[in-house]
């Protein structure tokens, strides 16, 4: 691993360290920070951005609100295409 790559990735542990601790207090920080090392330090970990996971919520919606029919308002409703309901509820 390069030089400048390995201090990155401990740049990276450092800040999300400090994340924890400043959201949940000092104790509570550190001990949040251990149980994310031990199942996957020294690993890649994605984080999704806020965007996706509100897009997935917003998918579960219209999932559930969709009758059979209802493309057009599903698409109004959620500003989006009735092409892309269609793409969200028939992908699972």
């Amino acid at each position: 691993m390069s030089e400048n790559l390995s201090k990155n990735k401990y740049a990276f542990a450092d800040r999300a360290e400090l994340i924890l601790i400043a959201i949940l207090g000092e104790k509570k920080g550190k001990e949040a920070f251990r149980k994310i090392i031990y199942p996957f330090g020294g690993s890649l970990v994605y984080i999704p951005s806020e965007t996706k996971l509100s897009k997935e919520e917003r998918n579960k919606r219209i999932r559930s609100a969709f009758n059979g029919e209802n493309y057009n308002e599903l698409a109004r409703k959620h500003g989006i295409s009735a092409r892309w309901v269609r793409k969200i509820i028939h992908k699972r």
